[in-house]
Formats: structure tokens, C-alpha cells, sequence
């Protein structure tokens, strides 16, 4: 993640959120009419009309499905940027899931969702390509502000260690890791493992 996708990562983020608001609001109704629908078909008396109620039902969990949709799709692109995959990112992009939001998932995320949709587009597959240590500086960027959890960042810290390849490293890379160990930010043998890897070069 760079700067380029940060502010696109913490927008999909509030969608989500909106998104959910949107489920909970959406299922609270269905199952509100279900229960009507019930209540008429064993001859307790409704102020509904029978048909009312099955067609309002309908349109309920019909709206919880496609903002399920719609939340599965958001992750997946908070995904594809927490892994600097572009291709995924933009292959989610679509305005029919922009419009679907708009319409069925409440206009708050559809509208971010298509304020997002140039910027997405507009993204290199370049602007991925940063190196381990630039990950991992951002990775603890984004835990101080607090847009990415503990978890979420120990998951995610690891992964880069572990998968770091020594040719991407160089002196400078060293002198960040120590600075990073400094700081406490990755552990003993975390810093050894890096510097070994670093050595492996020469």
C-alpha cells in the first residue's frame, strides 16, 4: 500500500461500514414482514393485505442479498490493496456494483463507490511495486493511525517477513531494518533472520 491507495483503502472502508448499516436495516424489515406474513397465513389478523406483505418480504431479503453481494466485493478490494495487487483491485472495480450500492446497499457507499471508480482505474500496477521494508513501514503507518487492527497488522507484518527475497534488499534496506528493530517494531530474531538474508548477497 502507498499513498496513491491509502485513501482509496480507508474509503472502502467507510462504504463497508454503511454497507453493514445497510444489511441490519435491510434484514430487520424482512423479518418484520416475514413475521406479518406468518401471523395472516395462521388467521391472526394484520393490518397488511396477505400479498402486501410477501411482495415487501421479498424486496427485503432481495436487498440484504445483493448488499451481502456488494460488502463480499468491498473486502475483497480492501484485500487486493492490503496486498498491493492492483490487477485484483481493478478487476473488482465495476460501476454495476457502484450502482447496485447506490440503489440497494443505501446511496452513501454507492456514491463513494463511484467517486472511487476513476481512481482505481487510474492506479499502476507500478504503484504496488515497493519494497518489504516500505511494506512493513507502512503496515505500522497505518496500525499508529489506527485504519488497520493489531491483528491485522502482526498477520500481515509476518507474511512480508517471511516471504521477502534477499535480492530485493540492499544496505539501505539494513539500515531501516535496524531502525525498525530500535523501535521494537520486529523482534531479535525477526532482525537476524532479515540481516542474514541481506549477508546471503555478498
Amino acid at each position: 500500500m502507498n499513498d496513491k491507495s491509502k485513501p482509496i483503502y480507508s474509503n472502502l472502508g467507510i462504504a463497508e461500514i454503511f454497507l453493514w448499516i445497510s444489511i441490519i436495516l435491510s434484514a430487520f424489515f424482512a423479518i418484520f414482514f416475514s413475521i406479518m406474513l406468518t401471523l395472516s397465513y395462521y388467521g391472526i389478523r394484520s393490518r397488511f393485505e396477505t400479498e402486501a406483505v410477501l411482495i415487501l418480504g421479498i424486496i427485503g431479503f432481495f436487498f440484504v442479498g445483493a448488499t451481502i453481494e456488494t460488502l463480499v466485493i468491498v473486502r475483497k478490494m480492501r484485500e487486493a490493496i492490503m496486498n498491493n495487487d492492483i490487477v485484483t483491485l481493478k478487476a473488482l472495480n465495476s460501476k454495476s456494483i457502484s450502482i447496485i450500492a447506490l440503489f440497494l446497499g443505501g446511496i452513501i457507499p454507492g456514491i463513494i463507490l463511484l467517486y472511487l471508480h476513476k481512481r482505481i482505474n487510474a492506479l499502476e500496477e507500478t504503484d504496488s511495486r515497493i519494497d518489504s521494508v516500505e511494506k512493513i513501514e507502512g503496515l505500522l503507518q497505518m496500525y499508529k493511525e489506527e485504519l488497520i487492527s493489531k491483528d491485522e497488522f502482526l498477520e500481515r507484518k509476518n507474511a512480508i517477513l517471511g516471504n521477502i527475497d534477499p535480492v530485493q534488499l540492499n544496505i539501505a534496506n539494513l539500515r531501516q531494518i535496524k531502525e525498525l528493530f530500535g523501535k521494537g517494531e520486529i523482534s531479535q530474531d525477526e532482525y537476524d533472520e532479515l540481516r542474514k538474508k541481506v549477508l546471503s548477497k555478498y
